[in-house]
């Protein structure tokens, strides 16, 4: 390639001479050395490049550059701020998931589910529901709240949920306050049906004794060991030979089955029956009816005649104690109390009772859902309540120590049932 570029060249130099030369004519001359010396101007340059053409190109050797390879880059490191540390991902608890199971049984349902071993356990919580397939507390409540990890089972009872289809299941609590549920079991709860009493079963009538102090009568009775004994109503009456509870009333409700004996002062107060105070002097029948089962059998020891101790207490001017009158009203969220106003200037307050299986619920007997000692406040509404049948009253209290129980009002009430979750 080299040598054709260079041939090419020395011709071109030797076209170029031979127009040269002609165009400057009389305008060389030879030198001593003899060489010809070309004479000519500026003016005479411009002449010799108009003829010789200087619009022709000339070829000039063009080297290739072979483009210079790109050398990759590095990628700067990241810097991390020092003063910025990096903090650890935090491993997420797993919380063991109850596994349920359940069986239905003539009185009710048993709830079962395999031990959690967790350390963090803290509770289960036996759930059920009609309508959503997949209970779980918080949202379906719960029917019982069991803290012994040891525990693995439960009997939802058919005393307690009315018959029919239900979901259930078991939430397991833990300490961080997660509530993980365990998988639902369908099953029916059978109809209740009460259990007829057997008087061989079990269920013995109070042994009653009774012994004088100063100024009381102690009711001694003997102990029942019996496992469906709800408690003891120890009771009284002036006419009525043998007394037993409801019909005459009571003066006290003992529920510690360990507990075989109680005093009765004189002056103290009575409720209902045919007894306002005991007075020292009168004569009483004193007895004792034992309480058995969800049924609340009543089962009535012997009476003894006793007379009380002590002075009789000064005749004075009675005060009239005022009974409520008591109405009763089922709403969504619960049961609806009302009572008419206590205006006597001894009243000290009200205490609103209720019960599931006696029909003349009172205080102190039945214990009481609120204690009211605004006498303006003639209300009051009991939540909480599971579906059934209940009876409501309010016992008035007076300064004198005196309890009056109202009359009594049976409301059936629905529990509303849970809201499924996204309804």
């Amino acid at each position: 390639m080299k040598t054709k570029r260079s041939m090419l060249l020395v011709l071109i130099s030797l076209i170029l001479v031979s127009l040269v030369l002609p165009a400057c004519q009389s305008k060389y001359s030879l030198d001593e050395e003899g060489l010809l010396q070309l004479q000519c101007n500026a003016s005479d340059m411009e002449e010799i490049l108009d003829e010789v053409g200087k619009d022709e190109p000339i070829e000039t050797e063009v080297k290739e550059t072979e483009p210079k390879p790109t050398e990759p880059k590095e990628s700067e490191p990241k810097v991390t701020d020092p003063g910025e540390p990096v903090k650890p991902t935090e491993a997420t608890t797993q919380h063991t998931v109850p596994v349920v199971a359940a069986a239905a049984r003539t009185d009710g349902v048993k709830v079962t589910w395999e031990k959690i071993s967790d350390e963090d356990l803290s509770g289960y919580k036996v759930v059920y529901s009609k309508t959503n397939t997949n209970p779980k507390y918080p949202d379906d409540g719960y029917y019982a709240y069991i803290t012994n990890p040891e525990t693995t089972s439960c009997l939802v009872k058919a005393s307690k949920v009315p018959a029919g289809d239900y979901y259930f299941s078991v939430t397991a609590l833990y300490e961080d306050g997660s509530a993980v549920a365990g998988n639902a079991v369908r099953k029916t709860m059978p109809e209740y049906v009460a259990p007829t009493p057997d008087p061989n079963a079990g269920r013995p009538a109070p042994q009653v004794s009774v012994t004088l102090g100063a100024n009381y009568v102690q009711v001694s009775w003997s102990k029942i060991a019996s496992d469906d004994l709800v408690g003891y109503k120890v009771v009284a009456s002036v006419g009525n030979s043998s007394p037993k509870y409801s019909e005459d009333g009571y003066c006290a409700w003992i529920t510690n089955p360990n507990t075989t004996s109680y005093k009765i002062y004189n002056g103290s107060g009575y409720s209902g029956g045919d007894i306002d105070t005991f007075n020292g002097g009168s004569y009483y029948f004193f007895s004792v009816t034992a309480v058995y089962g969800d049924e609340w059998e009543k089962i009535a020891g012997n009476a003894v005649l006793a007379r009380m101790p002590g002075d009789p207490i000064p005749t004075t001017e009675p005060v009239p104690h005022v009974a409520p009158t008591v109405s009763a009203t089922a709403q969504t969220d619960g049961v609806l109390v009302t009572w008419n106003k206590i205006n006597n200037e001894d009243f000290s307050g009200y205490k609103v009772v209720y019960s599931a299986t006696n029909p003349n619920p009172a205080y102190p007997g039945d214990g009481y859902y609120e204690y009211i000692t605004d006498r303006n406040q003639t209300s009051c509404l009991v939540t909480g309540l599971d579906t059934g049948s209940y009876y409501f009253s309010v016992t008035a209290l007076y300064d004198d120590g005196a309890k009056v129980a109202g009359n009594a009002r049976q409301v059936t009430y629905t529990a509303p049932e849970p809201t499924p979750d996204g309804e």
